[in-house]
């Protein structure tokens, strides 16, 4: 579950951007896409934040190594996932596109099993 959650949008962009171009193509609107692209950049930059104060605990598989609760998981009991939610809205936001949107949809159902998932193996 915590691959098909990590690799979905990766394979999503790269099958689009085989077969249908048109689900990844930027929007015309100019306005939609400048605000786009800098709040994904923003929160491409922000997201750097959540990783730096997990360093070594940071993994694709859930393991309770350490036990953060400085930085943003003073904020946050998931601060990667919120920027993720974040990022890739922005991601969508530039294409506007309905398919891209379903799958943004799947992937969020897909985070939400993966954080009951994550937080089973973390309190045992």
């Amino acid at each position: 579950m915590g691959y098909a959650h990590t690799f979905l949008f990766l394979i999503f962009i790269q099958t689009a951007a085989n077969w249908h171009p048109e689900w990844v193509t930027a929007t015309s609107n100019q306005n939609v896409k400048l605000a786009a692209s800098y709040l994904w950049l923003v929160t491409s930059i922000i997201g750097l934040w959540p990783v730096w104060y997990l360093r070594h605990s940071f993994s694709l598989e859930p393991e309770a190594r350490q036990l953060v609760i400085a930085g943003p998981y003073r904020l946050a009991r998931h601060p990667i996932y919120a920027v993720y939610v974040v990022t890739y809205f922005a991601i969508w936001l530039r294409t506007l596109n309905p398919m891209f949107l379903a799958v943004y949809c799947m992937w969020l159902i897909l985070l939400f099993f993966r954080i009951r998932y994550e937080e089973g193996v973390l309190s045992a």
